[in-house]
């Protein structure tokens, strides 16, 4: 109940007691004097019942008049400034009380006003000091920023769920995608690839090559292995292949507590590699057919040995040697410069035992299908793609399950001087050359596993071959070969990203990017300050959601950690397919003729529904904004069931004596400046810096959590305000 009510109903209460009181005493007086005396005054007041009946509701409402006027002058103002003073000490040391009601009262917030003058003074000297004593600390800060904002390597930070802490503009750039779900040419699914501070990596890279590497990673330091990071091939911006590699950040006793990925784009890379390779392979063939001619030019010699015997015979030598040579350091210069560019994909080595172990374990647990690995021989070493290569063998033993109906399979492994010999065998009809480019030329996919390569592209992404093997013609197994590059074992102390450890830090770097505990579905108890929120607004038609009123722009920001991501927003203008009045285009300043080849609500809720995610609604008087969403769901599809928060309402929770909560009195109340006010984009900034000068407010009142913010709003009067 309000203070003014409460007073009010007290003033009534205490005038009813008043005159039960005055009653009681008259019927005592009555009751005794003499009966004659007593008789007669009876009727007296029997007889003017009425007139003393009347007296007293007038002197009820007289009375409450004066308590409500004694209320206004005495007891309000003090509530108020109560009120304003948690103002100054808390959201906005600027405030300044406006004095009102009597002298005392005035004199008071006059020398509340002088102490509040001191009190940010005061303020000031000690933030100017803080500021000067953190200069340092802030350079050192900016430092590390930028470095890391100009690395040609993306760099995307992320917690152990998943949620992105920080990344640069490069990552953004491999990562986020141009193509828009409006567009006829987006892709029907997968990540959509937006960026932003609290959203979920999954919506750039897919999620399930993100746990495969993070599986892949637990493997390594479950064997102790001396580089446990994981790399994968994905696809980024227009659809252009980059490699990321995964670095996990460790707390004690090896527990994962967050990762980091470093981005590359090699679609440059792997087409430089295309075409130099077509030219060696073409110089080769010009070198060869010079090598050709010069045999032939010897041949014609030895036919015709007319000239001096010594001359002939050293000129073929000549000749001879000169082929050799050239033959030989042909072959070596294409090795060596095979092996750089392999070099260059930075692949992770792995023994083919590990690789086969891995591949097991995954088909056991994904088809259900019996693998043994009959013998692998010492020094086999190669460098891959970890997800892509086996996810390309699990394809392609599926293809051999659904064309042979056998479900076991054996591998073996061997060192071939250069090469490494894969021999997967099995009991049944052998699959044909004709059959293997067929499937080498399918895309992968497997389940819910689906990337833009097909086998064949990813073998030549490894310079590996795959092709029938049949050592014995008498024998019942078939088989086939996966030939790979041979590698020398990994240095255990070769340089590379190494495990990031918690407590290993740099200590000038004051700030930790990980203490985020609203990142997890349990959002009623977490602290307002720790969870992740959209702020919208919307500018419509008009004030009637269910006259027919349309929505003509939206708006909104994102709040991460209690900051305003100025640069991760929302605007859009919306095609109403409805005239505009003109008394609203005075409002909000948006011409019919700027709507003209604007996408329509079913275009663009869609994507207002992709930006918000999971976060916290907010905005101001939230119910007519709502309403107007939950009209246009049966038309798009699109409901939004995020939990909401109203600053109209939860200004009435922290200043319950004001009257005035719209938003221009709240932002003066707050020391908020409001730029572009009824513009979608303005009012939802608006709203936005009003919340954040809440909280201190609503902690203050006790309201630390989501569930106890909207238990305070629902208790308001203002959220009878109904606009359904």
């Amino acid at each position: 109940m309000r203070p003014k009510r409460t007073f009010v109903w007290a003033g009534a209460l205490a005038s009813l007691f008043l005159m039960a009181g005055a009653a009681l005493l008259v019927a005592a007086v009555i009751h005794s004097l003499p009966p004659d005396l007593s008789e007669a005054a009876s009727e007296i007041i029997y007889g003017h019942l009425f007139y003393i009946g009347a007296t007293a509701l007038v002197a009820m409402f007289v009375a409450t008049f004066v308590f409500e006027g004694m209320f206004q002058r005495f007891v309000l103002p003090i509530y108020r400034l109560a009120e304003e003073v948690s103002l100054i000490n808390s959201a906005n040391p600027s405030y300044r009380i406006k004095p009102s009601g009597n002298k005392h009262y005035m004199g008071l917030a006059k020398a509340l006003n002088d102490w509040a003058d001191q009190y940010q003074d005061m303020q000031n000297s000690v933030e100017e000091r803080i500021l000067r004593a953190g200069e340092k600390l802030e350079n050192e800060k900016n430092i590390l920023a930028s470095v890391i904002s100009e690395l040609t390597e993306g760099i995307v930070i992320c917690s152990a769920q998943g949620r992105i802490l920080l990344f640069n503009k490069r990552a953004r750039e491999f990562l986020e995608r141009d193509s828009d779900p409006r567009s006829p040419d987006a892709p029907p699914a997968g990540p959509v690839g937006r960026m932003g501070l609290g959203r979920p990596i999954f919506e750039a890279i897919e999620k399930n090559l993100i746990i495969h590497g993070l599986e892949d990673i637990g493997e390594k330091m479950r064997k102790n292995a001396p580089d446990i990071t994981s790399a994968f091939v994905t696809p980024g911006k227009n659809q252009e292949l980059c490699r990321v590699e995964i670095v996990p950040i460790l707390k004690l006793k090896n527990r994962l507590y967050g990762f980091i990925l470093i981005i590359d784009n090699i679609a440059g890379q792997l087409e430089t590699e295309r075409g130099l390779s077509l030219k060696f392979q073409s110089f080769r063939r010009d070198i060869r057919a010079s090598i050709a001619g010069l045999r032939s030019a010897m041949e014609v010699i030895l036919e015709y040995p007319d000239m001096d015997k010594n001359r002939l015979s050293g000129f073929m030598d000549i000749v001879k040697n000169g082929f050799d040579k050239i033959n030989e350091n042909l072959d070596s210069e294409i090795l060596e410069y095979s092996r750089a560019f392999h070099h260059q994909r930075k692949l992770v080595y792995m023994s083919a035992e590990n690789l086969l172990e891995s591949l097991a374990h995954k088909l056991e647990n994904r088809l259900r299908l019996s693998m043994e690995i009959r013998g692998c021989e010492d020094g086999c070493w190669t460098r891959i793609d970890t997800y892509t290569l086996i996810l390309a063998l699990m394809c392609l033993i599926r293809h051999i399950q659904n064309e042979t109906g056998t479900g076991r399979f054996s591998w073996t492994a061997q060192n071939r001087g250069r090469f490494v010999n894969l021999d997967l065998s099995w009991k049944g009809n052998p699959v044909t050359m004709e059959k293997l480019r067929r499937w080498e030329d399918e895309a992968l996919s497997l389940d819910h596993d689906a990337i833009p390569l097909t086998l064949g592209e990813v073998m030549e992404y490894h310079e590996g071959k795959i092709w029938p093997y049949f050592p014995d013609p008498e024998s019942d197994q078939s088989r086939l070969r996966i030939v790979l590059p041979l590698e020398h074992a990994p240095d255990r102390d070769s340089p590379g990203h190494k495990p990031v450890l918690y407590e290993s830090r740099p200590e000038f770097y004051d700030f930790d990017l990980f203490n985020q505990p609203g990142q997890t579905p349990e959002l009623n108890d977490h602290p307002l300050a720790a969870l992740n929120f959209t702020v919208f607004d919307t500018e419509t038609t008009g004030l009637d959601p269910s006259g027919g009123d349309e929505i003509i722009s939206i708006g909104g920001f994102r709040i991460v950690n209690s900051r305003i991501l100025k640069t991760d927003y929302f605007d859009e203008l919306v095609d109403p397919r409805r005239p505009i009045p003109w008394e609203s285009v005075k409002i909000h300043g948006i011409y019919p003729e700027m709507l003209n080849g604007k996408p329509t609500a079913a275009k663009v809720l869609p994507l207002f529904k992709e930006f918000v995610g999971d976060t916290i609604l907010i905005a101001h008087n939230a119910a007519f904004d709502m309403k107007m969403l939950q009209m246009k769901e049966e038309a798009t599809g699109v409901k939004l069931i995020n939990p909401t928060l109203d600053t109209m309402l939860l200004s009435a929770v922290v200043h319950p004596a004001q009257e005035d909560h719209t938003l221009e009195a709240i932002a003066e109340r707050l020391g908020v400046s409001i730029v572009g006010r009824h513009t979608a984009l303005g009012d939802a900034l608006a709203t936005g810096e009003l919340f954040l000068k809440m909280l201190p407010l609503l902690s203050a009142m006790g309201i630390h959590t989501l569930k106890e913010a909207l238990t305070a709003s629902r208790k308001k009067y203002y959220s009878r305000i109904d606009f359904f």
